[in-house]
C-alpha cells in the first residue's frame, strides 16, 4: 500500500476525531445507565419517582449541556455546561446529608478502551 505523510496525517486526524466522539457518546451512556446509587427515592421534575440504582437523566438539562472543545491537535475536552454538572459529578453535602457523586466522566474512561478505539479507527481509515 502506498501511503504518503499527508494521507497518514488525515487518517490520524479522522481517527482522533472519531475517538473523541466515541468518548463523548460513552459519557452520555454513563449518564443514562441505571447504575448510580442514591439516598432513598426522589420525585423528579418530570413526575417520575426513582430509587436506587438510577440513571442521572431527569429533564435532560445536564445531558443536553455536553460540549466538546478541540483545544489543539492533541487535546480535546468533553465537558458539561449545566450549572449543576460539577455537583452531580462530584456529589455534595447539604443539611448533614451526603449525596453521592456520579463520576460519569471517569467511568466513561474506565468503560471505553480509548487506545483500542483509536487503533481500530485508524486501521479503518488506512484501508
Amino acid at each position: 500500500m502506498k501511503l504518503n505523510l499527508s494521507k497518514l496525517n488525515r487518517a490520524i486526524s479522522r481517527a482522533w476525531d472519531g475517538t473523541i466522539d466515541a468518548y463523548a457518546e460513552q459519557c452520555q451512556e454513563e449518564l443514562t445507565a441505571e447504575k448510580w446509587t442514591w439516598n432513598g427515592t426522589t420525585k423528579r421534575r418530570n413526575g417520575e419517582t426513582v430509587g436506587t440504582p438510577r440513571d442521572r437523566r431527569d429533564e435532560d438539562e445536564l445531558f443536553d449541556s455536553q460540549t466538546i472543545v478541540q483545544v489543539d491537535e492533541e487535546t480535546a475536552i468533553v465537558g458539561y455546561t449545566a450549572a449543576h454538572a460539577a455537583i452531580v459529578h462530584e456529589g455534595y453535602a447539604a443539611d448533614e446529608t451526603i449525596y453521592p457523586g456520579t463520576p460519569w466522566l471517569r467511568t466513561a474512561l474506565e468503560e471505553l478502551p480509548l487506545d483500542r478505539v483509536m487503533s481500530d479507527k485508524l486501521r479503518r481509515e488506512l484501508k
